[in-house]
């Protein structure tokens, strides 16, 4: 067999196998040596053409020139797949590989096996990384389920970005944004409970517990809330009765109604007899004066000698 011990596959004789550098007759279409074909698809076109040819018989294209173009876009690629890959960007990078899977070209055959090799690891990443992100999801859902928010969000946080779903990612808004207003009843609670405005407080503890059910500290301020309202509806109930409770007491203890006020503040009619009645005792008073001074004259008198 016909073969030189060093070739340039991009310069070929006629019917020289670009694999193994065997020549074959031109009418062949496989390599009588090494059974590889001695067809290969235009870089530009698309379309079959023989290998050793330089130019495209469909298209014109320059085919030594259009491999050089593609040797040194393969380095560029290399380049842009290691940066997909950093950013768990697998799927691109799997897509951009994807035309260097099926270059025939033999002067690309080293760029396709290494494509060929990178699309394998990347596949099996990828798999890797799918299973880890649907793991965390559950989980995120798992807290999300329990009100337990925070922790929900930790396992959001440790999906990639560019693994995300549009689900996951509207789950992963709707759960910051109720950590983000469970936040904010946070601070107003605290502060109106400092301020004792103790109306608005009861809305925003029962928005807390909507968002939180199991909340132990809500429960406990919102219990205490309803028995001080509780407790305020009692005093308000015993301190001012309905009209119904006032007229019955009217009818009841109507006669009984002016007493404290005859005794504490009594008539003139009153004052004029007890007056009346003060007068016949001065007199009396008097008159026994008189009498006793008279009398102990007299003996007094009678008791001394002549």
């Amino acid at each position: 067999k016909e073969q030189t011990a060093t070739f340039d596959v991009l310069q070929l004789r006629d019917g020289q196998c670009g694999s193994c550098g065997v020549i074959n007759d031109s009418s062949r279409r496989f390599c009588r040596d090494c059974g590889e074909s001695l067809e290969v698809s235009c870089l530009k076109c698309g379309e079959n053409e023989l290998v050793w040819e330089r130019f495209c018989g469909h298209c014109g294209t320059n085919i030594p020139n259009e491999v050089e173009r593609e040797l040194e876009a393969g380095q560029d690629l290399k380049s842009k797949i290691r940066t997909l890959v950093q950013d768990y960007r697998h799927q691109e990078a799997i897509e951009k590989l994807a035309p260097w899977l099926t270059v025939s070209h033999p002067a690309l055959k080293s760029q396709r096996h290494w494509a060929e090799r990178t699309n394998e690891r990347m596949q099996r990443e990828l798999s890797q990384l799918l299973q880890q992100r649907d793991e965390q999801l559950a989980i995120a859902r798992e807290y999300y389920d329990q009100a337990r928010y925070s922790k929900s969000l930790k396992a959001l946080s440790r999906i990639p970005g560019a693994l995300h779903t549009e689900a996951s990612r509207r789950f992963s808004e709707e759960v910051s944004a109720i950590k983000n207003e469970l936040d904010e009843l946070a601070g107003e609670i605290r502060e109106l409970s400092s301020a004792r405005n103790y109306e608005t407080l009861h809305g925003k503890l029962t928005r807390f517990l909507e968002l939180k059910p199991g909340d132990q500290n809500a429960i406990q301020m919102l219990q205490r809330l309803l028995q001080r309202n509780k407790r305020q509806t009692e005093r308000k109930a015993c301190s001012s009765p309905d009209d119904s409770f006032h007229e019955k007491a009217e009818g009841d203890y109507g006669e009984y109604a002016d007493a404290p006020r005859r005794r504490s503040a009594p008539s003139s009619s009153t004052r004029s007899r007890g007056i009346r009645l003060a007068l016949p005792s001065s007199r009396f008073l008097i008159t026994g004066c008189v009498v006793g001074l008279v009398a102990a004259f007299l003996i007094v008198t009678f008791q001394t000698p002549t």
